[in-house]
Protein backbone atom coordinates (compact mmCIF):
# COMPACT_ATOMS: atom_id res chain seq x y z
CA UNK A 1 0.00 0.00 0.00
CA UNK A 2 1.53 3.31 -1.15
CA UNK A 3 2.04 5.62 1.77
CA UNK A 4 0.30 8.99 2.24
CA UNK A 5 3.39 11.38 1.44
CA UNK A 6 4.21 9.44 -1.22
CA UNK A 7 0.34 10.29 -3.12
CA UNK A 8 1.28 14.06 -4.15
CA UNK A 9 2.21 14.66 -7.09
CA UNK A 10 5.45 14.93 -7.87
CA UNK A 11 4.48 18.76 -9.42
CA UNK A 12 2.82 20.07 -6.64
CA UNK A 13 5.56 18.33 -4.22
CA UNK A 14 7.90 20.32 -5.96
CA UNK A 15 6.08 23.63 -5.61
CA UNK A 16 5.71 22.80 -1.85
CA UNK A 17 9.27 22.23 -1.62
CA UNK A 18 9.97 25.93 -3.75
CA UNK A 19 7.98 27.08 -1.08
CA UNK A 20 9.93 25.72 2.02
CA UNK A 21 13.66 26.42 0.14
CA UNK A 22 12.73 30.21 -0.07
CA UNK A 23 12.31 30.25 3.67
CA UNK A 24 15.20 28.85 4.79
CA UNK A 25 18.01 31.66 5.81
CA UNK A 26 21.16 30.77 4.74
CA UNK A 27 22.42 27.51 3.06
CA UNK A 28 19.27 25.86 0.92
CA UNK A 29 21.33 22.10 0.62
CA UNK A 30 20.49 20.80 4.74
CA UNK A 31 16.50 21.61 3.68
CA UNK A 32 17.15 19.76 0.64
CA UNK A 33 18.58 17.11 1.97
CA UNK A 34 16.04 16.76 4.73
CA UNK A 35 13.50 16.44 2.06
CA UNK A 36 15.48 14.01 0.51
CA UNK A 37 16.01 11.60 3.94
CA UNK A 38 11.74 11.06 4.12
CA UNK A 39 11.74 8.29 1.31
CA UNK A 40 12.99 7.45 -2.15
CA UNK A 41 9.91 9.30 -3.95
CA UNK A 42 10.48 12.85 -2.48
CA UNK A 43 14.58 11.75 -3.09
CA UNK A 44 13.81 11.38 -6.65
CA UNK A 45 12.09 14.20 -7.37
CA UNK A 46 14.60 16.22 -5.29
CA UNK A 47 17.55 14.94 -7.11
CA UNK A 48 15.81 15.57 -10.18
CA UNK A 49 14.81 19.04 -10.18
CA UNK A 50 17.57 21.49 -11.12
CA UNK A 51 15.44 24.37 -9.73
CA UNK A 52 15.99 23.62 -6.60
CA UNK A 53 19.54 22.97 -6.87
CA UNK A 54 19.48 26.81 -8.36
CA UNK A 55 20.81 28.94 -4.97
CA UNK A 56 23.87 28.04 -4.14
CA UNK A 57 25.78 29.44 -0.95
CA UNK A 58 29.16 28.80 -0.18
CA UNK A 59 31.21 29.30 3.11
CA UNK A 60 34.92 28.80 1.23
CA UNK A 61 35.69 28.10 5.15
CA UNK A 62 34.66 24.54 4.45
CA UNK A 63 37.55 22.37 3.12
CA UNK A 64 35.16 20.88 0.33
CA UNK A 65 33.74 24.02 -0.72
CA UNK A 66 35.47 23.70 -4.50
CA UNK A 67 33.54 19.99 -4.20
CA UNK A 68 30.45 21.50 -3.05
CA UNK A 69 30.56 23.81 -5.63
CA UNK A 70 30.70 21.56 -8.97
CA UNK A 71 28.10 18.94 -6.97
CA UNK A 72 25.65 21.79 -6.74
CA UNK A 73 26.24 22.83 -10.33
CA UNK A 74 25.83 19.63 -11.30
CA UNK A 75 22.27 19.26 -9.76
CA UNK A 76 21.41 22.63 -11.03
CA UNK A 77 21.35 21.46 -14.94
CA UNK A 78 20.91 24.67 -17.22
CA UNK A 79 18.83 26.64 -14.68
CA UNK A 80 19.60 30.78 -13.83
CA UNK A 81 21.80 30.76 -10.80
CA UNK A 82 21.89 32.74 -7.73
CA UNK A 83 25.43 32.48 -5.65
CA UNK A 84 26.35 33.46 -2.59
CA UNK A 85 30.28 33.43 -1.68
CA UNK A 86 31.49 34.13 1.84
CA UNK A 87 35.30 34.03 2.33
CA UNK A 88 36.57 34.35 5.94
CA UNK A 89 36.79 36.96 7.93
CA UNK A 90 40.31 35.82 9.18
CA UNK A 91 42.50 34.68 6.24
CA UNK A 92 45.95 33.82 5.12
CA UNK A 93 47.81 36.92 3.72
CA UNK A 94 48.08 37.36 -0.04
CA UNK A 95 51.43 36.25 -0.47
CA UNK A 96 50.23 32.68 0.67
CA UNK A 97 50.09 31.05 -2.46
CA UNK A 98 46.59 28.53 -1.68
CA UNK A 99 45.32 32.00 -0.28
CA UNK A 100 45.20 33.54 -3.55
CA UNK A 101 44.85 29.83 -5.93
CA UNK A 102 41.33 29.31 -3.50
CA UNK A 103 39.46 32.51 -5.14
CA UNK A 104 41.02 31.68 -8.67
CA UNK A 105 39.88 28.05 -8.56
CA UNK A 106 36.44 29.22 -7.47
CA UNK A 107 36.15 31.41 -10.44
CA UNK A 108 37.30 28.90 -12.91
CA UNK A 109 34.07 26.40 -11.69
CA UNK A 110 32.19 29.28 -11.95
CA UNK A 111 33.06 31.01 -15.07
CA UNK A 112 31.47 28.76 -17.57
CA UNK A 113 27.91 29.57 -15.94
CA UNK A 114 28.48 32.90 -16.15
CA UNK A 115 25.12 33.94 -18.67
CA UNK A 116 23.06 32.00 -16.52
CA UNK A 117 23.91 33.83 -13.30
CA UNK A 118 21.13 36.26 -12.02
CA UNK A 119 22.42 36.46 -8.58
CA UNK A 120 25.86 37.16 -7.44
CA UNK A 121 27.12 38.23 -3.48
CA UNK A 122 30.67 38.60 -2.31
CA UNK A 123 31.62 38.60 1.25
CA UNK A 124 35.42 38.57 1.26
CA UNK A 125 38.69 40.96 1.68
CA UNK A 126 39.65 42.97 -1.29
CA UNK A 127 42.26 41.08 -3.07
CA UNK A 128 39.91 38.09 -2.54
CA UNK A 129 37.17 39.72 -4.29
CA UNK A 130 39.16 41.46 -6.49
CA UNK A 131 41.01 37.71 -7.45
CA UNK A 132 37.59 36.25 -8.26
CA UNK A 133 36.14 38.82 -10.55
CA UNK A 134 39.27 39.03 -12.07
CA UNK A 135 38.91 35.45 -13.08
CA UNK A 136 35.14 36.21 -14.35
CA UNK A 137 35.56 38.38 -17.26
CA UNK A 138 32.78 37.54 -19.61
CA UNK A 139 28.92 38.43 -20.74
CA UNK A 140 26.44 38.62 -17.79
CA UNK A 141 23.36 38.85 -19.51
CA UNK A 142 20.66 37.41 -16.62
CA UNK A 143 22.63 39.26 -14.21
CA UNK A 144 20.36 41.48 -12.20
CA UNK A 145 21.47 41.39 -8.89
CA UNK A 146 25.33 42.38 -7.66
CA UNK A 147 26.20 42.77 -4.30
CA UNK A 148 29.71 42.94 -2.92
CA UNK A 149 31.03 43.61 0.49
CA UNK A 150 34.38 43.84 1.93
CA UNK A 151 35.42 42.87 5.27
CA UNK A 152 36.05 45.88 7.60
CA UNK A 153 39.80 47.56 6.66
CA UNK A 154 42.99 45.87 8.15
CA UNK A 155 46.35 47.27 8.89
CA UNK A 156 47.76 50.40 6.90
CA UNK A 157 44.85 50.66 4.52
CA UNK A 158 42.34 53.85 5.26
CA UNK A 159 39.34 53.18 6.37
CA UNK A 160 37.95 56.46 4.85
CA UNK A 161 39.81 55.75 1.62
CA UNK A 162 37.91 53.13 -0.07
CA UNK A 163 39.51 51.05 -2.92
CA UNK A 164 38.11 50.61 -6.23
CA UNK A 165 36.85 47.04 -7.57
CA UNK A 166 36.66 46.25 -11.23
CA UNK A 167 33.78 44.34 -12.46
CA UNK A 168 34.72 43.27 -15.85
CA UNK A 169 31.33 41.64 -16.42
CA UNK A 170 29.59 42.98 -19.98
CA UNK A 171 26.01 42.78 -21.21
CA UNK A 172 26.24 41.76 -24.82
CA UNK A 173 24.86 44.46 -27.46
CA UNK A 174 21.94 44.73 -28.43
CA UNK A 175 20.68 43.40 -24.73
CA UNK A 176 17.33 44.61 -23.56
CA UNK A 177 17.23 46.76 -20.66
CA UNK A 178 14.16 45.21 -19.82
CA UNK A 179 16.37 43.10 -17.63
CA UNK A 180 18.01 45.90 -15.12
CA UNK A 181 20.52 45.34 -12.64
CA UNK A 182 20.44 46.08 -9.01
CA UNK A 183 24.10 46.51 -7.34
CA UNK A 184 25.35 46.89 -3.58
CA UNK A 185 29.03 47.83 -2.73
CA UNK A 186 29.56 48.37 0.62
CA UNK A 187 33.15 49.55 1.66
CA UNK A 188 34.07 50.04 -2.04
CA UNK A 189 33.26 51.82 -5.13
CA UNK A 190 32.67 49.87 -8.76
CA UNK A 191 34.18 50.28 -11.64
CA UNK A 192 32.26 48.97 -14.44
CA UNK A 193 33.21 47.92 -18.05
CA UNK A 194 29.55 47.36 -20.14
CA UNK A 195 27.92 46.22 -17.29
CA UNK A 196 26.98 49.64 -15.98
CA UNK A 197 24.47 50.48 -18.46
CA UNK A 198 22.04 48.06 -17.15
CA UNK A 199 22.23 49.30 -13.76
CA UNK A 200 18.99 50.66 -12.58
CA UNK A 201 19.36 50.33 -9.03
CA UNK A 202 22.89 51.35 -7.45
CA UNK A 203 23.39 51.56 -3.53
CA UNK A 204 26.96 52.34 -1.94
CA UNK A 205 27.88 52.43 1.65
CA UNK A 206 31.23 53.66 2.77
CA UNK A 207 33.08 53.74 6.11
CA UNK A 208 32.67 57.55 5.07
CA UNK A 209 33.25 59.96 1.83
CA UNK A 210 35.88 61.89 2.01
CA UNK A 211 37.07 64.86 -1.08
CA UNK A 212 39.54 62.04 -2.47
CA UNK A 213 37.19 59.32 -3.22
CA UNK A 214 33.72 62.03 -4.53
CA UNK A 215 35.79 62.28 -7.70
CA UNK A 216 35.51 58.44 -8.19
CA UNK A 217 32.29 58.09 -7.06
CA UNK A 218 31.33 60.84 -10.17
CA UNK A 219 32.45 58.50 -12.27
CA UNK A 220 30.72 55.50 -11.02
CA UNK A 221 27.41 57.81 -11.84
CA UNK A 222 28.81 58.67 -14.85
CA UNK A 223 28.79 54.69 -15.94
CA UNK A 224 25.44 54.00 -15.23
CA UNK A 225 23.19 55.78 -17.22
CA UNK A 226 20.45 53.89 -17.01
CA UNK A 227 20.07 54.49 -12.86
CA UNK A 228 16.90 54.70 -11.58
CA UNK A 229 17.51 54.52 -8.05
CA UNK A 230 20.82 55.88 -5.82
CA UNK A 231 21.41 55.30 -2.23
CA UNK A 232 25.12 57.29 -1.81
CA UNK A 233 26.34 57.25 1.94
CA UNK A 234 28.53 56.52 4.66
CA UNK A 235 28.26 55.12 7.91
CA UNK A 236 29.45 57.84 9.99
CA UNK A 237 30.22 61.65 8.90
CA UNK A 238 33.05 62.61 6.25
CA UNK A 239 35.24 65.43 5.07
CA UNK A 240 34.32 68.18 2.92
CA UNK A 241 34.67 67.30 -0.73
CA UNK A 242 35.68 70.70 -1.53
CA UNK A 243 35.26 72.68 -4.66
CA UNK A 244 34.64 70.23 -8.02
CA UNK A 245 35.62 71.57 -11.91
CA UNK A 246 32.72 73.69 -13.27
CA UNK A 247 32.74 71.43 -16.59
CA UNK A 248 31.76 68.52 -14.74
CA UNK A 249 28.15 67.59 -15.59
CA UNK A 250 26.42 64.04 -14.94
CA UNK A 251 23.23 63.56 -16.69
CA UNK A 252 20.94 61.33 -15.17
CA UNK A 253 17.98 60.94 -17.04
CA UNK A 254 15.80 58.36 -15.72
CA UNK A 255 16.71 59.15 -11.89
CA UNK A 256 13.50 59.29 -10.08
CA UNK A 257 14.88 58.15 -6.60
CA UNK A 258 17.80 59.41 -4.99
CA UNK A 259 19.19 59.70 -1.40
CA UNK A 260 22.61 60.93 0.09
CA UNK A 261 23.65 60.55 3.64
CA UNK A 262 26.37 61.93 5.60
CA UNK A 263 28.19 63.74 2.94
CA UNK A 264 28.78 67.31 4.79
CA UNK A 265 28.65 69.35 1.61
CA UNK A 266 26.34 67.22 -0.70
CA UNK A 267 25.28 70.36 -2.39
CA UNK A 268 28.65 70.22 -4.39
CA UNK A 269 27.21 66.58 -5.75
CA UNK A 270 24.19 67.36 -6.13
CA UNK A 271 25.03 70.49 -8.08
CA UNK A 272 26.77 68.17 -10.77
CA UNK A 273 23.95 66.04 -11.31
CA UNK A 274 21.23 66.59 -14.30
CA UNK A 275 18.35 65.48 -12.03
CA UNK A 276 15.04 66.39 -14.12
CA UNK A 277 13.05 63.14 -13.92
CA UNK A 278 13.52 63.04 -10.21
CA UNK A 279 10.68 62.21 -8.13
CA UNK A 280 11.57 61.31 -4.53
CA UNK A 281 14.67 63.37 -3.08
CA UNK A 282 16.47 62.68 0.80
CA UNK A 283 19.44 64.51 2.39
CA UNK A 284 20.54 63.40 5.64
CA UNK A 285 23.26 63.79 7.95
CA UNK A 286 24.63 67.34 6.26
CA UNK A 287 26.35 70.42 6.95
CA UNK A 288 24.51 73.56 6.19
CA UNK A 289 26.48 75.82 3.44
CA UNK A 290 26.04 78.92 1.86
CA UNK A 291 25.57 77.48 -1.65
CA UNK A 292 23.03 74.49 -0.56
CA UNK A 293 19.72 77.10 -0.72
CA UNK A 294 20.33 77.66 -4.47
CA UNK A 295 21.13 74.02 -5.18
CA UNK A 296 17.73 73.03 -3.95
CA UNK A 297 16.14 76.14 -5.63
CA UNK A 298 17.91 74.83 -8.89
CA UNK A 299 16.51 70.97 -8.11
CA UNK A 300 12.74 72.58 -7.22
CA UNK A 301 12.97 74.69 -10.51
CA UNK A 302 13.71 72.22 -12.96
CA UNK A 303 12.22 68.67 -11.49
CA UNK A 304 8.72 68.63 -12.14
CA UNK A 305 8.36 65.18 -10.94
CA UNK A 306 9.28 65.47 -7.33
CA UNK A 307 6.73 63.79 -5.40
CA UNK A 308 8.58 63.61 -1.94
CA UNK A 309 11.36 65.65 -0.25
CA UNK A 310 13.52 65.02 2.92
CA UNK A 311 15.95 67.21 4.60
CA UNK A 312 16.91 65.71 8.01
CA UNK A 313 19.72 66.82 10.37
CA UNK A 314 21.49 69.06 8.61
CA UNK A 315 24.22 70.47 10.58
CA UNK A 316 25.88 74.30 11.65
CA UNK A 317 24.96 76.66 9.06
CA UNK A 318 24.65 79.93 8.96
CA UNK A 319 22.39 82.17 11.73
CA UNK A 320 21.44 84.46 8.78
CA UNK A 321 21.09 84.52 4.64
CA UNK A 322 20.15 86.70 2.46
CA UNK A 323 19.16 84.92 -0.80
CA UNK A 324 18.59 88.13 -3.41
CA UNK A 325 17.98 85.51 -5.74
CA UNK A 326 15.00 84.16 -4.31
CA UNK A 327 12.19 86.32 -5.48
CA UNK A 328 9.70 84.38 -7.60
CA UNK A 329 7.61 81.89 -6.14
CA UNK A 330 8.54 78.49 -6.75
CA UNK A 331 5.84 75.68 -7.15
CA UNK A 332 6.14 72.00 -6.54
CA UNK A 333 2.96 71.05 -8.76
CA UNK A 334 3.83 66.96 -7.79
CA UNK A 335 4.96 66.92 -4.35
CA UNK A 336 2.88 64.72 -1.80
CA UNK A 337 4.98 64.77 1.18
CA UNK A 338 7.54 67.78 2.22
CA UNK A 339 9.78 66.71 5.27
CA UNK A 340 12.18 69.17 6.17
CA UNK A 341 14.72 69.72 9.47
CA UNK A 342 14.88 73.85 8.71
CA UNK A 343 18.17 76.09 8.70
CA UNK A 344 18.48 79.91 8.41
CA UNK A 345 20.20 79.05 5.36
CA UNK A 346 16.82 78.29 3.76
CA UNK A 347 14.48 80.30 5.10
CA UNK A 348 14.35 82.97 2.50
CA UNK A 349 13.26 79.74 -0.27
CA UNK A 350 11.02 78.56 1.75
CA UNK A 351 8.94 81.85 1.93
CA UNK A 352 8.84 81.46 -1.75
CA UNK A 353 8.03 77.60 -1.18
CA UNK A 354 4.30 76.75 -2.34
CA UNK A 355 3.04 73.12 -2.33
CA UNK A 356 -0.73 72.72 -3.67
CA UNK A 357 -0.41 69.08 -3.34
CA UNK A 358 1.13 68.52 -0.17
CA UNK A 359 -0.61 65.69 1.60
CA UNK A 360 2.01 64.85 4.44
CA UNK A 361 4.03 68.35 5.91
CA UNK A 362 6.46 67.52 9.00
CA UNK A 363 8.61 70.62 9.92
CA UNK A 364 11.36 70.73 12.38
CA UNK A 365 12.79 74.35 13.79
CA UNK A 366 11.38 77.02 11.53
CA UNK A 367 10.29 79.85 12.39
CA UNK A 368 6.21 80.30 12.84
CA UNK A 369 5.41 82.28 9.91
CA UNK A 370 7.38 79.99 7.16
CA UNK A 371 4.99 77.44 8.72
CA UNK A 372 1.89 79.20 8.57
CA UNK A 373 3.41 80.45 4.53
CA UNK A 374 3.97 76.39 3.76
CA UNK A 375 0.62 75.62 5.51
CA UNK A 376 -1.58 78.23 3.65
CA UNK A 377 -0.15 76.33 0.42
CA UNK A 378 -0.88 72.92 1.40
CA UNK A 379 -4.63 72.84 1.31
CA UNK A 380 -4.66 68.86 0.50
CA UNK A 381 -2.69 68.01 3.71
CA UNK A 382 -4.02 64.84 5.68
CA UNK A 383 -1.32 64.61 7.97
CA UNK A 384 0.70 67.33 9.59
CA UNK A 385 4.04 67.14 11.94
CA UNK A 386 5.39 70.45 13.71
CA UNK A 387 7.89 70.28 16.48
CA UNK A 388 10.40 73.13 17.68
CA UNK A 389 9.19 76.06 16.01
CA UNK A 390 11.29 79.62 16.49
CA UNK A 391 9.66 82.87 16.97
CA UNK A 392 6.19 83.78 17.70
CA UNK A 393 2.98 83.42 15.85
CA UNK A 394 1.98 86.54 13.63
CA UNK A 395 -0.16 88.66 15.22
CA UNK A 396 -3.04 89.16 12.34
CA UNK A 397 -1.72 85.47 10.92
CA UNK A 398 -4.79 84.39 9.06
CA UNK A 399 -6.86 80.94 9.79
CA UNK A 400 -5.54 78.56 7.70
CA UNK A 401 -9.09 76.22 6.43
CA UNK A 402 -7.25 72.35 6.15
CA UNK A 403 -10.44 70.29 5.29
CA UNK A 404 -8.56 67.05 5.19
CA UNK A 405 -6.44 66.84 7.77
CA UNK A 406 -6.88 64.13 9.41
CA UNK A 407 -4.02 63.89 11.65
CA UNK A 408 -1.69 67.11 13.76
CA UNK A 409 0.96 66.14 15.74
CA UNK A 410 2.60 69.65 17.55
CA UNK A 411 5.46 69.86 20.13
CA UNK A 412 6.54 73.13 21.78
CA UNK A 413 4.29 75.27 19.30
CA UNK A 414 0.85 75.17 20.68
CA UNK A 415 0.23 78.54 19.30
CA UNK A 416 0.23 77.12 15.92
CA UNK A 417 -3.47 75.24 16.97
CA UNK A 418 -5.05 79.20 16.81
CA UNK A 419 -4.15 79.36 12.86
CA UNK A 420 -5.57 75.76 12.16
CA UNK A 421 -9.29 74.91 10.90
CA UNK A 422 -9.70 71.48 10.64
CA UNK A 423 -13.36 70.23 10.66
CA UNK A 424 -12.56 66.35 10.22
CA UNK A 425 -9.47 66.32 12.69
CA UNK A 426 -9.65 62.61 13.85
CA UNK A 427 -6.45 61.87 15.43
CA UNK A 428 -4.06 64.70 17.68
CA UNK A 429 -0.98 65.11 19.68
CA UNK A 430 0.62 67.78 21.68
CA UNK A 431 3.85 67.24 23.23
CA UNK A 432 6.82 68.45 25.29
CA UNK A 433 5.24 71.93 26.85
CA UNK A 434 5.35 71.26 30.42
CA UNK A 435 4.92 72.92 33.21
CA UNK A 436 7.82 75.55 31.92
CA UNK A 437 6.41 75.54 28.31
CA UNK A 438 3.87 77.50 27.12
CA UNK A 439 0.08 76.50 28.87
CA UNK A 440 -1.81 74.74 25.83
CA UNK A 441 -5.33 74.77 27.16
CA UNK A 442 -6.03 78.45 25.50
CA UNK A 443 -4.96 77.18 22.22
CA UNK A 444 -6.43 73.27 22.06
CA UNK A 445 -10.05 75.09 23.12
CA UNK A 446 -9.71 77.56 20.43
CA UNK A 447 -8.80 74.58 17.83
CA UNK A 448 -11.75 72.25 19.02
CA UNK A 449 -14.37 75.89 19.61
CA UNK A 450 -13.60 76.72 15.86
CA UNK A 451 -13.23 73.13 13.93
CA UNK A 452 -15.61 71.08 15.94
CA UNK A 453 -13.54 68.18 15.03
CA UNK A 454 -14.62 64.63 15.05
CA UNK A 455 -11.87 63.94 17.05
CA UNK A 456 -11.24 59.90 17.43
CA UNK A 457 -7.35 59.89 19.34
CA UNK A 458 -6.26 62.60 21.82
CA UNK A 459 -2.93 62.45 22.74
CA UNK A 460 -1.04 64.84 25.67
CA UNK A 461 2.48 64.35 26.57
CA UNK A 462 3.94 66.85 29.03
CA UNK A 463 1.65 69.51 28.17
CA UNK A 464 0.78 72.98 30.57
CA UNK A 465 -3.21 72.22 30.87
CA UNK A 466 -5.38 72.72 33.60
CA UNK A 467 -8.21 70.58 34.88
CA UNK A 468 -10.59 73.12 33.74
CA UNK A 469 -9.27 73.22 30.06
CA UNK A 470 -8.90 69.27 29.96
CA UNK A 471 -12.73 68.99 30.92
CA UNK A 472 -13.83 71.35 28.98
CA UNK A 473 -11.85 69.89 25.75
CA UNK A 474 -12.95 66.12 26.85
CA UNK A 475 -16.85 67.68 27.00
CA UNK A 476 -16.46 68.99 23.77
CA UNK A 477 -14.73 65.88 22.06
CA UNK A 478 -17.66 62.93 22.90
CA UNK A 479 -16.09 60.85 20.03
CA UNK A 480 -12.73 59.92 21.48
CA UNK A 481 -11.99 56.57 21.90
CA UNK A 482 -7.99 56.86 22.46
CA UNK A 483 -6.87 58.89 25.37
CA UNK A 484 -3.60 59.57 26.32
CA UNK A 485 -2.18 61.75 29.31
CA UNK A 486 1.12 61.49 30.28
CA UNK A 487 3.08 64.28 32.83
CA UNK A 488 0.72 66.97 32.48
CA UNK A 489 -0.98 69.27 34.95
CA UNK A 490 -4.08 67.72 35.39
CA UNK A 491 -5.10 66.53 38.78
CA UNK A 492 -7.63 63.88 40.38
CA UNK A 493 -10.34 66.07 39.15
CA UNK A 494 -9.86 65.32 35.66
CA UNK A 495 -10.06 61.55 36.67
CA UNK A 496 -13.13 62.05 38.71
CA UNK A 497 -15.05 63.92 35.83
CA UNK A 498 -13.84 60.68 33.78
CA UNK A 499 -15.66 58.28 36.02
CA UNK A 500 -18.93 56.44 35.14
CA UNK A 501 -21.49 56.29 38.10
CA UNK A 502 -22.69 53.09 39.24
CA UNK A 503 -25.87 52.50 37.39
CA UNK A 504 -28.03 52.56 40.14
CA UNK A 505 -26.82 56.43 40.49
CA UNK A 506 -27.41 56.84 36.48
CA UNK A 507 -30.34 58.66 35.47
CA UNK A 508 -32.04 59.37 32.10
CA UNK A 509 -29.54 63.18 31.94
CA UNK A 510 -26.51 61.47 33.30
CA UNK A 511 -23.64 63.38 31.42
CA UNK A 512 -21.02 60.89 30.74
CA UNK A 513 -17.83 62.00 29.71
CA UNK A 514 -16.11 59.97 26.58
CA UNK A 515 -18.77 57.68 26.28
CA UNK A 516 -17.18 55.83 23.56
CA UNK A 517 -13.53 55.50 25.38
CA UNK A 518 -11.67 51.96 24.98
CA UNK A 519 -8.00 52.63 25.83
CA UNK A 520 -6.40 55.37 28.21
CA UNK A 521 -3.18 55.82 29.47
CA UNK A 522 -2.71 57.86 32.31
CA UNK A 523 0.57 58.11 33.36
CA UNK A 524 3.66 59.92 35.64
CA UNK A 525 1.05 62.68 36.11
CA UNK A 526 2.84 64.59 39.34
CA UNK A 527 -0.92 65.90 40.61
CA UNK A 528 -2.61 62.22 39.83
CA UNK A 529 -2.77 59.94 42.77
CA UNK A 530 -3.26 56.20 42.07
CA UNK A 531 -6.12 56.17 44.17
CA UNK A 532 -7.71 58.77 41.23
CA UNK A 533 -6.31 56.75 38.28
CA UNK A 534 -7.96 53.06 39.89
CA UNK A 535 -11.55 54.46 40.66
CA UNK A 536 -11.03 56.04 37.26
CA UNK A 537 -10.67 52.09 35.90
CA UNK A 538 -12.95 50.51 37.89
CA UNK A 539 -15.65 52.86 37.49
CA UNK A 540 -15.51 52.52 33.52
CA UNK A 541 -14.44 48.69 33.81
CA UNK A 542 -17.89 48.04 35.55
CA UNK A 543 -19.94 47.72 32.39
CA UNK A 544 -18.61 45.83 29.44
CA UNK A 545 -19.96 47.98 27.52
CA UNK A 546 -17.91 50.57 29.10
CA UNK A 547 -14.88 48.89 29.97
CA UNK A 548 -11.40 50.25 28.48
CA UNK A 549 -7.74 48.78 28.14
Amino acid sequence: MTAIIERVPADILLQIFEISKDQVYGDTKYCLFCFSRVCRFWRSVVQSSPILWSDIRLDVSARTVEQQAIYRLERAGETLLSIIIIFPYHYKEPGDQSAEALPVRLASIFRQTMPRWKLLALVAHLHQAQLFLDNCVGHTPNLSNLSITLYPFRGSEDPHDPPTLSVPFQRPRGTRLSLPAATLFTNCLPAYSSFGVAVTKLNIKLVAVRARSIGRIISVLASCPSLVQCDLGGSSYGTLIGELPNDVVVPLPHLVDLRVSNIPDPERLLGVLGLKALQSLCIARFHWARAMPGILRRIFQTCDSLTAIDIQQGHGGLESYDDSLTQEWIVLPSLAKFTLSANAAIYPLLRRLSLPQAQTLIIDNAPHDITHSLMSSSTQLTSAIFSMLSNEIPRHASVIPLPNLSSLVIKRSFGLLSCIFAPHLNKLTLSDGGASGPPAGSALRSLLERSDPPLQSLVLFSVGITDEDAIWCLRRSPRIETLQLHNCLISDATLRALQIPPPPEQGAGTDILLPRLKSAQITSNPRVTTQAVMAFVMSRNALPSTAIS
